[in-house]
């Protein structure tokens, strides 16, 4: 059975300074490996199911994200983009 993603995290918008994760599943025999990717690099990866966490993000982090899934049978992905909104400023 080729991989297949069959859910990756929404568009996600979050406050400058705070954390979020990206959740990736994918289904497939044998099971699939599945990383998360931005701008052709690999940031994490993993079997099956792979968490992204992001910590304190900054501007810097506001991308697209893609979860590859692959295996013998094939190839998927999924996609979501984080937005970064606000600054918090320390007085």
């Amino acid at each position: 059975m080729p991989a297949n993603v069959i859910f990756v995290t929404s568009e996600q918008s979050v406050v400058f300074g705070a954390d979020v994760k990206l959740d990736c599943w994918s289904k497939g025999v044998p099971a699939p490996d599945v990383a998360w990717m931005r701008n052709g690099k690999v940031l994490v990866k993993g079997e099956r199911t792979v968490i992204l966490e992001l910590k304190n993000v900054t501007w810097q982090n506001e991308n697209v994200y893609i979860c590859i899934a692959n295996n013998s049978g094939g190839r998927d992905n999924g996609r979501t983009k984080v937005n970064v909104v606000g600054e918090c400023f320390k007085l």
